[in-house]
């Protein structure tokens, strides 16, 4: 698969929006989670990809999402950021404040990384197994 996708993406002129879309509209990235008994008894671990994993949703999916969902979500890109514990911030997540010192409960309460941890650049250490207290 990744031979041929590799190959698209020579022939594309190295288009990475190209390769995005090929990615994002093939049957396997579409795949639904629901469980299939026959395709279960086949293949348990899910190694043939007869079903999308299921996978916990962050904090900034789960509140994005809500407001998508709500239709009161403002897709403004830039500018200054919003505070989230205010009423009425109906900004994307990702243009929410993160108060390093004091990082708001609702934020802990959803796996949120602490602020406090540094990352060197090209390294992305996994965050649910590290919390703030």
């Amino acid at each position: 698969m990744l031979d041929a996708l590799a190959r698209g993406f020579i022939a594309d002129g190295w288009s990475l929006k190209k390769l995005h879309r090929k990615m994002m509209l093939s049957a396997t990235y579409q795949q639904s989670s629901d469980d299939a008994p026959a395709c279960r008894q086949v293949d348990p671990e899910n190694r043939l990809l007869w079903r999308m994993n299921r996978r916990r949703l962050a904090f900034e999916e789960i509140r994005d999402s809500l407001l998508v969902a709500a239709g009161r979500l403002d897709s403004t890109m830039g500018g200054r950021p919003d505070d989230l514990e205010k009423a009425g911030a109906l900004r994307r997540t990702v243009y929410g404040i993160v108060d390093r010192i004091s990082l708001p409960g609702f934020y802990r309460a959803f796996d949120f990384p602490c602020p406090m941890l540094t990352c060197p650049s090209g390294m992305r250490p996994s965050f649910r197994s590290r919390r703030c207290s």
